[in-house]
Protein backbone atom coordinates (compact mmCIF):
# COMPACT_ATOMS: atom_id res chain seq x y z
CA UNK A 1 0.00 0.00 0.00
CA UNK A 2 2.87 2.34 -0.73
CA UNK A 3 0.72 4.63 -2.87
CA UNK A 4 -1.37 5.60 0.14
CA UNK A 5 1.61 6.77 2.15
CA UNK A 6 3.48 8.33 -0.78
CA UNK A 7 0.43 10.41 -1.67
CA UNK A 8 -0.20 11.48 1.93
CA UNK A 9 -3.70 9.97 1.96
CA UNK A 10 -3.49 8.13 5.25
CA UNK A 11 -5.01 11.07 7.13
CA UNK A 12 -6.89 12.63 4.23
CA UNK A 13 -10.67 12.98 4.56
CA UNK A 14 -11.40 15.37 1.70
CA UNK A 15 -13.80 13.51 -0.65
CA UNK A 16 -12.63 15.45 -3.71
CA UNK A 17 -8.99 14.62 -3.09
CA UNK A 18 -9.82 10.99 -2.34
CA UNK A 19 -11.93 10.71 -5.48
CA UNK A 20 -9.19 12.26 -7.63
CA UNK A 21 -6.67 9.74 -6.32
CA UNK A 22 -9.15 6.89 -6.77
CA UNK A 23 -9.60 7.81 -10.42
CA UNK A 24 -5.83 7.98 -10.81
CA UNK A 25 -5.43 4.52 -9.28
CA UNK A 26 -8.12 3.00 -11.50
CA UNK A 27 -6.61 4.63 -14.59
CA UNK A 28 -3.25 3.08 -13.71
CA UNK A 29 -4.91 -0.31 -13.22
CA UNK A 30 -6.66 -0.17 -16.59
CA UNK A 31 -3.42 0.91 -18.25
CA UNK A 32 -1.66 -2.19 -16.94
CA UNK A 33 -4.49 -4.72 -17.26
CA UNK A 34 -6.20 -3.62 -20.46
CA UNK A 35 -9.87 -3.87 -21.43
CA UNK A 36 -10.56 -7.44 -20.26
CA UNK A 37 -9.13 -8.47 -16.85
CA UNK A 38 -9.38 -12.17 -17.67
CA UNK A 39 -7.04 -11.77 -20.63
CA UNK A 40 -4.40 -10.05 -18.51
CA UNK A 41 -4.40 -12.88 -15.95
CA UNK A 42 -4.41 -15.64 -18.56
CA UNK A 43 -1.20 -17.50 -17.74
CA UNK A 44 -0.64 -18.13 -21.44
CA UNK A 45 -0.04 -14.38 -21.81
CA UNK A 46 2.65 -14.59 -19.11
CA UNK A 47 2.01 -11.27 -17.33
CA UNK A 48 5.22 -10.01 -15.76
CA UNK A 49 5.67 -10.49 -12.03
CA UNK A 50 6.28 -6.76 -11.66
CA UNK A 51 2.94 -5.90 -13.30
CA UNK A 52 1.04 -8.54 -11.32
CA UNK A 53 2.43 -7.21 -8.03
CA UNK A 54 1.75 -3.64 -9.11
CA UNK A 55 -1.87 -4.54 -9.84
CA UNK A 56 -2.27 -6.17 -6.44
CA UNK A 57 -0.81 -3.12 -4.71
CA UNK A 58 -3.10 -0.74 -6.60
CA UNK A 59 -6.16 -2.90 -5.83
CA UNK A 60 -5.38 -2.61 -2.11
CA UNK A 61 -4.93 1.14 -2.46
CA UNK A 62 -8.28 1.43 -4.22
CA UNK A 63 -10.00 -0.54 -1.44
CA UNK A 64 -8.47 1.71 1.22
CA UNK A 65 -9.63 4.88 -0.54
CA UNK A 66 -13.20 3.65 -1.10
CA UNK A 67 -13.57 2.68 2.54
CA UNK A 68 -12.40 6.15 3.57
CA UNK A 69 -15.01 7.65 1.23
CA UNK A 70 -17.84 5.48 2.60
CA UNK A 71 -20.43 7.80 4.19
CA UNK A 72 -22.76 5.26 5.87
CA UNK A 73 -25.99 6.98 4.80
CA UNK A 74 -29.35 5.56 5.87
CA UNK A 75 -29.62 3.96 2.41
CA UNK A 76 -26.15 2.43 2.81
CA UNK A 77 -26.95 0.93 6.21
CA UNK A 78 -30.26 -0.44 4.96
CA UNK A 79 -28.55 -2.10 2.00
CA UNK A 80 -25.68 -3.36 4.15
CA UNK A 81 -28.17 -5.04 6.45
CA UNK A 82 -29.93 -6.58 3.44
CA UNK A 83 -26.67 -7.92 1.97
CA UNK A 84 -25.58 -9.23 5.37
CA UNK A 85 -28.85 -11.17 5.77
CA UNK A 86 -28.58 -12.52 2.23
CA UNK A 87 -25.00 -13.76 2.69
CA UNK A 88 -25.82 -15.40 6.01
CA UNK A 89 -28.74 -17.18 4.35
CA UNK A 90 -26.59 -18.27 1.39
CA UNK A 91 -23.92 -19.57 3.75
CA UNK A 92 -26.47 -21.64 5.64
CA UNK A 93 -27.93 -22.91 2.37
CA UNK A 94 -24.42 -24.01 1.33
CA UNK A 95 -24.01 -25.99 4.55
CA UNK A 96 -27.52 -27.47 4.32
CA UNK A 97 -27.14 -28.63 0.72
CA UNK A 98 -23.63 -30.01 1.31
CA UNK A 99 -24.92 -32.09 4.21
CA UNK A 100 -27.98 -33.17 2.24
CA UNK A 101 -25.95 -34.32 -0.76
CA UNK A 102 -23.48 -36.14 1.49
CA UNK A 103 -26.31 -37.89 3.32
CA UNK A 104 -27.96 -38.97 0.06
CA UNK A 105 -24.64 -40.32 -1.24
CA UNK A 106 -23.98 -42.37 1.90
CA UNK A 107 -27.49 -43.78 1.98
CA UNK A 108 -27.18 -44.85 -1.68
CA UNK A 109 -23.58 -46.06 -1.40
CA UNK A 110 -22.19 -48.41 -4.03
CA UNK A 111 -20.05 -50.74 -1.92
CA UNK A 112 -18.56 -52.34 -5.03
CA UNK A 113 -17.01 -49.00 -5.98
CA UNK A 114 -17.03 -46.52 -3.08
CA UNK A 115 -14.02 -46.49 -0.76
CA UNK A 116 -14.15 -42.93 0.54
CA UNK A 117 -16.08 -39.68 0.17
CA UNK A 118 -15.48 -35.96 0.29
CA UNK A 119 -18.24 -33.34 0.25
CA UNK A 120 -17.46 -29.71 -0.46
CA UNK A 121 -19.42 -26.48 -0.62
CA UNK A 122 -18.24 -23.06 -1.81
CA UNK A 123 -19.88 -19.63 -1.91
CA UNK A 124 -18.28 -17.20 -4.32
CA UNK A 125 -18.80 -13.86 -6.06
CA UNK A 126 -19.76 -14.32 -9.71
CA UNK A 127 -19.25 -11.14 -11.72
CA UNK A 128 -18.61 -11.48 -15.45
CA UNK A 129 -17.34 -8.27 -17.03
CA UNK A 130 -17.60 -9.46 -20.63
CA UNK A 131 -21.28 -10.30 -20.82
CA UNK A 132 -23.83 -7.72 -22.01
CA UNK A 133 -25.92 -7.77 -18.83
CA UNK A 134 -23.02 -6.93 -16.51
CA UNK A 135 -25.24 -4.28 -14.88
CA UNK A 136 -27.29 -7.14 -13.44
CA UNK A 137 -24.16 -8.38 -11.69
CA UNK A 138 -23.23 -4.93 -10.36
CA UNK A 139 -25.94 -2.63 -9.04
CA UNK A 140 -25.98 1.02 -10.03
CA UNK A 141 -26.66 3.08 -6.90
CA UNK A 142 -27.51 6.72 -6.35
CA UNK A 143 -24.05 7.66 -5.06
CA UNK A 144 -22.07 6.12 -7.93
CA UNK A 145 -21.03 9.56 -9.15
CA UNK A 146 -19.80 10.49 -5.67
CA UNK A 147 -17.30 7.62 -5.76
CA UNK A 148 -16.55 7.74 -9.50
CA UNK A 149 -15.33 4.13 -9.55
CA UNK A 150 -15.82 1.80 -12.50
CA UNK A 151 -17.29 -0.77 -10.13
CA UNK A 152 -18.13 -3.41 -12.75
CA UNK A 153 -14.60 -3.50 -14.15
CA UNK A 154 -12.85 -3.27 -10.81
CA UNK A 155 -14.89 -5.93 -9.01
CA UNK A 156 -14.29 -8.33 -11.89
CA UNK A 157 -10.60 -7.43 -11.82
CA UNK A 158 -10.38 -8.28 -8.11
CA UNK A 159 -11.95 -11.69 -8.73
CA UNK A 160 -9.59 -12.49 -11.58
CA UNK A 161 -6.61 -11.33 -9.53
CA UNK A 162 -7.53 -13.56 -6.58
CA UNK A 163 -8.02 -16.57 -8.82
CA UNK A 164 -4.62 -15.95 -10.43
CA UNK A 165 -2.85 -15.65 -7.08
CA UNK A 166 -4.93 -18.40 -5.44
CA UNK A 167 -4.61 -16.31 -2.31
CA UNK A 168 -6.73 -17.31 0.67
CA UNK A 169 -9.49 -19.35 -0.98
CA UNK A 170 -9.25 -17.82 -4.45
CA UNK A 171 -12.70 -16.67 -5.47
CA UNK A 172 -14.38 -18.53 -2.60
CA UNK A 173 -15.95 -16.37 0.09
CA UNK A 174 -17.10 -19.25 2.28
CA UNK A 175 -16.26 -22.95 2.21
CA UNK A 176 -17.39 -26.09 4.00
CA UNK A 177 -15.98 -29.60 3.83
CA UNK A 178 -16.87 -33.09 4.96
CA UNK A 179 -14.07 -35.63 5.17
CA UNK A 180 -15.84 -38.95 5.59
CA UNK A 181 -14.87 -41.01 8.62
CA UNK A 182 -16.12 -44.57 8.52
CA UNK A 183 -16.19 -44.88 12.31
CA UNK A 184 -18.58 -41.92 12.67
CA UNK A 185 -22.29 -41.63 12.06
CA UNK A 186 -23.69 -39.50 9.23
CA UNK A 187 -24.70 -36.85 11.75
CA UNK A 188 -21.23 -36.77 13.30
CA UNK A 189 -19.62 -36.35 9.89
CA UNK A 190 -21.88 -33.52 8.73
CA UNK A 191 -20.43 -29.99 8.69
CA UNK A 192 -21.82 -27.15 10.80
CA UNK A 193 -21.64 -23.39 10.44
CA UNK A 194 -19.82 -22.65 13.68
CA UNK A 195 -18.48 -19.29 12.48
CA UNK A 196 -21.87 -17.58 12.62
CA UNK A 197 -22.59 -18.07 16.30
CA UNK A 198 -24.35 -14.77 16.99
CA UNK A 199 -21.16 -12.78 17.61
CA UNK A 200 -20.54 -10.01 15.06
CA UNK A 201 -17.49 -10.24 12.79
CA UNK A 202 -16.96 -6.46 12.98
CA UNK A 203 -13.23 -6.31 12.35
CA UNK A 204 -10.92 -4.24 10.15
CA UNK A 205 -12.81 -1.81 7.93
CA UNK A 206 -16.07 -3.21 9.36
CA UNK A 207 -15.17 -2.01 12.85
CA UNK A 208 -17.43 1.03 12.58
CA UNK A 209 -19.95 2.26 15.15
CA UNK A 210 -22.61 2.56 12.41
CA UNK A 211 -22.73 -1.25 12.34
CA UNK A 212 -23.06 -1.69 16.11
CA UNK A 213 -26.62 -3.01 15.93
CA UNK A 214 -25.84 -5.45 13.09
CA UNK A 215 -24.45 -8.91 13.71
CA UNK A 216 -22.06 -9.01 10.77
CA UNK A 217 -21.87 -12.51 9.32
CA UNK A 218 -18.60 -14.23 8.49
CA UNK A 219 -19.21 -14.04 4.73
CA UNK A 220 -19.35 -10.21 4.86
CA UNK A 221 -16.22 -10.24 7.02
CA UNK A 222 -14.55 -12.52 4.47
CA UNK A 223 -15.40 -10.26 1.53
CA UNK A 224 -14.23 -7.04 3.19
CA UNK A 225 -11.33 -8.34 5.30
CA UNK A 226 -9.87 -11.46 3.68
CA UNK A 227 -10.52 -10.18 0.15
CA UNK A 228 -9.73 -6.67 -1.16
CA UNK A 229 -13.34 -5.56 -1.70
CA UNK A 230 -14.40 -2.28 -0.12
CA UNK A 231 -17.72 -1.74 1.63
CA UNK A 232 -19.02 0.23 -1.42
CA UNK A 233 -18.07 -2.81 -3.56
CA UNK A 234 -19.98 -5.11 -1.21
CA UNK A 235 -23.14 -3.02 -1.54
CA UNK A 236 -23.05 -3.28 -5.35
CA UNK A 237 -22.19 -6.96 -5.89
CA UNK A 238 -25.37 -8.60 -7.14
CA UNK A 239 -24.32 -12.07 -8.25
CA UNK A 240 -23.31 -14.97 -6.02
CA UNK A 241 -22.66 -18.58 -6.88
CA UNK A 242 -22.76 -21.71 -4.71
CA UNK A 243 -21.05 -24.94 -5.77
CA UNK A 244 -21.76 -28.16 -3.89
CA UNK A 245 -20.27 -31.50 -4.84
CA UNK A 246 -19.53 -34.97 -3.50
CA UNK A 247 -16.51 -36.96 -4.68
CA UNK A 248 -16.80 -40.75 -4.51
CA UNK A 249 -13.34 -42.29 -4.43
CA UNK A 250 -12.24 -45.77 -5.54
CA UNK A 251 -8.72 -46.58 -4.33
CA UNK A 252 -6.70 -49.73 -5.11
CA UNK A 253 -3.12 -50.90 -5.39
CA UNK A 254 -1.54 -53.09 -8.09
CA UNK A 255 -2.82 -56.21 -6.36
CA UNK A 256 -6.36 -54.89 -6.50
CA UNK A 257 -6.56 -54.40 -2.76
CA UNK A 258 -9.11 -51.81 -1.75
CA UNK A 259 -8.55 -48.72 0.40
CA UNK A 260 -9.95 -50.31 3.55
CA UNK A 261 -7.46 -53.19 3.24
CA UNK A 262 -4.37 -51.05 2.65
Amino acid sequence: MTDIFNNGLLNCHDPKELRATLLEVETLLKGIVGKIPYEFFDRRNSPSRENVERVRDLIMTRCFILDKMFRATDEDIKRFRQVNNLLLDLTNQMYRRTNSLYRQTILCADKDFDDDYEAEGALMIDVDYEKEDVCNDILQLTDDNYFGSDFAYMINLIGESEEFHSCYCGRNIEECNIHHREECTIEENECKNELDDGVSWAEGNLCNSVFNDIVICHAVHSICTHHPYSIPDLLRINSYWIDVKVTCQHITDQQGRRYKDL
